[in-house]
This record gives structure tokens, C-alpha cells and sequence, in this order.
């Protein structure tokens, strides 16, 4: 009987259901990138528990704390589906410390800001750079925007956007 290992059989061990492109992305890379190199010459069951933070220490050196979760979220997918086709006992995801997730508050450029990247691009890219800080996407959360009660139309700093 062949001992089964990280990364074989990848599309039967997923069984997220309505896994979507990013989310596969993600698995994709995970197991191609970090987890096939490290553990996939060990059948799964010679996987130990303190095996997994010295893995995900090795990790916290070359990725940021998102990514590690990220990749630790996939080993924990791959391992339960392990334990549910009986070929593990349990998962060595178990208590599992894993690198603190920043809490740092994101500050959007101001406008001004937008405006002097703008300025300074080539033409071709310039659009890139205006268009997704627009706030012209969520008329009702921009602090920037408000009701003209006689046309019912939203202002912003560039002018009328639309009844």
C-alpha cells in the first residue's frame, strides 16, 4: 500500500465547496510553492505536530503574517481532509502558534496626493491611478460627497455625479 504525501491527489483533497479562482490561487501556490517542498517527501503520516511550527517559523522568515495564515490555512484543509479519508489518525494542526497579524489602521492618500502621482505619470497610466481612489464607486461612504436636495443628484469636489 503506497503512503500517501502533501500534495498528492490535490483536486480530491480540497472539497471546499464553490472554491473560487482566488481561493485556488491561493491553494495553488501554497502547496506548489511552500508546503510540496517542504513536507511532500514525507508521507503524511510521518508528519508530527512539532514539525509544523519549525515549518512555519522557516515561513515567517520569507513571507509576511497574511501569507503565513494563508498557507497554514491550506495545510490545515489538506490535513482534515486526511483525517476524514482515514489516512492520518489526527491532524498535526492542532495549537498551532502562528505569527501575530498587525493591527495597523490603512490611511488612504488624500486627494491632493492622487492628484500629484496623477501629474506625474505617463499618460497610459494615469487613468490606473485616479480610477480606483474615485469616489465615485460608493456615493453613500464617501466623506466627500453630499445630496443636492433640489436635483437629487451627489456632489463631490469634482462636480455633479449623476441623479
Amino acid at each position: 500500500m503506497r503512503e500517501e504525501r502533501v500534495g498528492d491527489d490535490l483536486p480530491d483533497r480540497d472539497r471546499t465547496p464553490g472554491l473560487g479562482g482566488l481561493r485556488r490561487a491561493n491553494t495553488d501556490n501554497a502547496l506548489r510553492l511552500h508546503l510540496v517542498p517542504a513536507l511532500g517527501a514525507r508521507s503524511m503520516a510521518a508528519i508530527r505536530r512539532n514539525d509544523i511550527p519549525v515549518l512555519f517559523k522557516h515561513l515567517s522568515d520569507q513571507l509576511g503574517p497574511g501569507s503565513v495564515r494563508n498557507v497554514y490555512d491550506v495545510l490545515v484543509r489538506v490535513m482534515t481532509a486526511a483525517v476524514d479519508d482515514k489516512v492520518i489518525a489526527s491532524s498535526p494542526c492542532r495549537r498551532i502558534t502562528l505569527p501575530a497579524m498587525p493591527d495597523e489602521e490603512v490611511t488612504p492618500p488624500s486627494v491632493e496626493q492622487v492628484e500629484a502621482m496623477a501629474r506625474v505619470m505617463p499618460p497610459y497610466i494615469r487613468a490606473a491611478i485616479v480610477t480606483p481612489t474615485s469616489d465615485t464607486f460608493r456615493p453613500s461612504s464617501s466623506p466627500m460627497r453630499s445630496r443636492d436636495p433640489e436635483r437629487g443628484a451627489a456632489a463631490s469636489r469634482r462636480g455633479w455625479c449623476g441623479p
